[in-house]
């Protein structure tokens, strides 16, 4: 039925107007001076999506967008990097034969993009329910990515007779817990390896405590294949004989094999069944294990004997390529490596229980830097002989970046010379940042008077990057968002998303059905909206955005450093959006004098919030999974980018593990791939309750809700699909079948401000990605976005980009 509230036809007090507070112009498209962004979504594995979401509070956005710029500029992002040239060739090796056959890989091309703006009318003696003004405070993928505990190395050389370091780069130091400075007269290397190491020791510390002896033997193994991977080199194989697995290969002179040297499949070549998670079947890149091993060798040619039939096949590329170590004594030395490492971290267990029994404390309280330090390289005593072992100690700093007052002083401050240093004083230098993650971000904003006025504050946020980072995050870790305005705490909330089975989405490819935190594959993910008029004040506001983030180690929420992205070259990061909107009290008693609520805005000015669960983390999470450490059992497109990560590591870093994302190569993929989509997906009785009317074929109200969390379109809709297209709406297109891919990620559409209606009650977008023509669907899932664009100020519109950082180079240091 309608629901046209009896109150007479008043126009809004006062224009319509928006503002935006974000990061430099420079990070946004097209020389923008900034942006917003309307929706946040994530691409479904392989598939499509067809979604309707509600943008009615950003109605005066739109007003005073078309009235500063003359038009609408939108922007559609996919972060994405396949093209149409992505397709390669594999082997595909038979879990229950050996055998191997060629197979063809394709990580897909792009999508077709298409949006449309979808405006309800207002009736004639309707009170007008949308919000007067909107006021951005983090803008979404452009402007509101932010690395999260993150601890850098920063070159350098000590200047002004060894009293303070000039960095090669400006850095700003203010969110830093220390900052130690240590030689490095042959660059970052030598600190890097002693990173990986350092992490190593603490998971080892980790399993020791949980006595996990399967994570502890997995352990073992990455960290061989890590430490020997820049020591192995390609062989080309010029024939092979089938018949007693043999292959003849040559080599150059940067090897130097020997009788019995292991062999081993380039890992990127090959993939085979396997099982994970206990029951899940994947198609993966073969484990780095030996699969032969040199026979004879000399003057550049060598006779190789493989364990089993998977052999080069010459007329195929020579595909599986074979790698070697290039000499005799790498394995043993890194196996050495390996032991003495986690006999370190089991070590530290003991330390630090002596330690708690000392100092009388808990286990948590024991000093960090005691019992498990950051950096760990073989002492200069360890014998060469591998059989004493390797003694492994942390290297001693020079001295560090005295940031005793960096909050009043910002990056320039006062600090201690360094005497015994003024004989090197043109000695290279690396700087080791280390922040522990706490404050994220803070945000000044003006309000106008707000008189009656209630304010309500939408907040979006997806955790990204997880393969090589502490606890999985930001993808897998349960994060605590702790908003702060004008002093106060505001609310605590998690976005994390345990509900990612019942996508009804559930024919894809991947690992769509994993919890993560703030977005499932296949999803939009409009966030939480929160009445926040209690916290907020006429005039200059001050919100503040705090982390923190669940430790599996502690098993408490702690602010977060990212150890493991340091050691493996990864990062984590949070992708932020948040506005805040101004509602009429008029609106607002309009609003809770209907039926019921229409949208996610309009709940929270009912009931509080539209998620109040959301406002109640867990207080001892279930983790989604065990701390996976360096090869992460996953699909194939995210190991995929994780070793391109990886690859920056040295010149010799081979790009492996490019998995096969689960290509129904046989009737056994396709049935498991359609009994876990029966099994993962919505029940019966879930598809009939979102297959029901949405209402009487007359409303006028479109109830977004009723199909959240997932505001899907086309799949038993039935009335709700019907109000979508019916007459009574206007259209406007803002996106016809775009394509987005590697080299066009971002794609541009202005809409002339004319061709908006006069009126509205509601205004929606739907959002669809489809099969580009002639082409595939890309197979991964993408962080993804869609939003406006800004140019300039005007009266409607005020726009506040924030001031480059004044980062400075020249650094003085603390007596060591």
């Amino acid at each position: 039925a309608l629901d046209c509230i009896a109150f007479s036809r008043s126009l809004q007090a006062e224009k319509p107007t928006g503002a935006v507070y974000g990061e430099e112009a420079s990070l946004y498209p097209d020389s923008s001076q900034q942006s917003v962004e309307l929706v946040r979504f994530v691409t479904a594995y392989r598939m499509g999506l067809d979604v309707l979401v509600d943008l009615t509070p950003y109605s005066p956005l739109l007003r005073a967008a078309a009235s500063a710029d003359g038009q609408l500029t939108l922007y559609g992002m996919i972060d994405t990097w396949v093209n149409n040239e992505s397709a390669t060739t594999i082997m595909y090796m038979s879990n229950e034969t050996g055998q191997c056959s060629p197979l063809n890989h394709s990580d897909g091309h792009g999508w077709a993009l298409s949006a449309d703006l979808i405006f309800w009318p207002r009736e004639e003696k309707e009170v007008d329910t949308r919000p007067t003004k909107s006021i951005t405070l983090a803008s979404g993928i452009f402007g509101g990515v932010y690395s999260i505990g993150e601890v850098s190395i920063h070159e350098g050389t000590l200047v002004e007779g060894g009293s303070a370091v000039q960095l090669n780069e400006a850095a700003d130091f203010k969110h830093a817990v220390d900052a130690a400075v240590y030689p490095c007269p042959d660059g970052t290397g030598q600190l890097e390896s002693a990173a990986f190491l350092g992490y190593m020791a603490r998971q080892a510390n980790f399993m020791a405590k949980k006595k996990d002896k399967a994570g502890m033997k997995q352990l073992r193994s990455d960290m061989l294949e890590e430490l020997v991977w820049d020591h192995m080199a390609l062989v080309s194989v010029t024939h092979e004989e089938q018949k007693n697995n043999t292959v003849w290969a040559t080599y150059d002179s940067s090897i130097s094999p020997t009788e019995d040297l292991p062999v081993f499949f380039m890992p990127s070549d090959v993939i085979t069944d396997q099982i994970i998670d206990g029951d899940v079947w994947y198609n993966m890149s073969v484990p780095f294990k030996k699969v032969g091993r040199v026979v004879e060798a000399q003057n550049g040619v060598m006779k190789l004997k493989l364990d089993h039939p998977c052999l080069p096949q010459v007329n195929n590329s020579a595909k599986p390529q074979l790698i070697i170590p290039k000499d005799a004594s790498i394995f043993p030395q890194a196996r050495a490596l390996v032991a003495s490492t986690v006999q370190t971290g089991r070590d530290w267990s003991l330390s630090a229980k002596r330690a708690r029994l000392e100092m009388n404390v808990s286990l948590n309280e024991i000093p960090e830097t005691l019992s498990m330090p950051l950096l760990l390289e073989p002492s200069s005593s360890s014998s060469v002989s591998l059989a004493s072992g390797i003694t492994l100690a942390a290297p001693a700093a020079m001295g560090s970046i005295d940031l005793g007052d960096k909050a009043a002083s910002g990056p320039h401050h006062r600090m201690a010379a360094l005497p015994q240093l003024k004989s090197n004083a043109s000695s290279k230098v690396c700087v080791v940042e280390r922040k522990r993650q706490g404050s994220v971000f803070q945000r000044e904003f003006d309000l106008p008077d707000l008189g009656e006025s209630h304010v309500v504050m939408q907040f979006a946020v997806t955790g990204h990057g997880w393969a090589s980072t502490e606890e999985q995050c930001g993808e897998y870790c349960h994060a605590v968002y702790q908003v702060g305005l004008n002093g106060k705490s505001t609310a605590n909330i998690t976005e994390f998303r345990d509900d990612c089975e019942d996508n009804p989405i559930s024919d894809q490819y991947g690992t769509w059905w994993e919890d993560r935190n703030g977005w499932c594959p296949g999803t939009v993910e409009p966030g939480v909206f929160l009445d926040i008029t209690n916290s907020v004040k006429s005039g200059l506001n001050v919100m503040t955005f705090d982390l923190a983030v669940w430790s599996s180690m502690t098993e408490a929420y702690e602010q977060y450093t990212d150890y493991a992205g340091f050691a493996m070259h990864d990062a984590a990061s949070l992708t932020i959006g948040l506005t805040v909107f101004v509602y009429s009290d008029e609106a607002v008693k309009a609003i809770r004098l209907q039926d019921q609520a229409y949208s996610a805005a309009e709940m929270a000015l009912r009931d509080g919030s539209s998620r109040p669960e959301a406002l109640h983390p867990p207080s001892h999470p279930v983790q989604p999974k065990d701390i996976v450490l360096m090869e992460n059992h996953r699909d194939v497109g995210e190991v995929h980018a994780a070793s391109q990560a990886r690859g920056h590591r040295s010149k010799g870093w081979f790009e492996r593990h490019h998995n096969n994302p689960f290509e129904p190569h046989s009737p056994q993929r396709r049935n498991f791939m359609q009994s876990t989509a029966k099994a993962k997906g919505p029940s019966a009785a879930q598809r009939k309750a979102s297959e029901a009317p949405a209402g009487d074929e007359k409303r006028i109200r479109m109830d977004f809700e009723k199909r959240a969390p997932w505001y899907v379109l086309g799949r038993g809709t039935g009335g709700f699909k019907h109000a979508v297209d019916s007459e009574e709406t206007s259209k406007l297109k803002a996106f016809k079948k775009r394509l987005v891919q590697g080299e066009s990620r971002v794609v541009l559409e202005t809409i002339n401000a004319k061709r908006l209606p006069s009126d509205w009650s509601q205004v929606g977008l739907r959002l669809r990605l489809t099969r580009p023509d002639g082409m595939d669907y890309d197979h991964w899932d993408r962080q993804a976005s869609l939003g406006l664009l800004f140019n300039k100020d005007s009266a409607d519109l005020q726009l506040h980009p924030a001031v480059a950082n004044q980062d400075a180079r020249s650094w003085k240091m603390n007596l060591a």
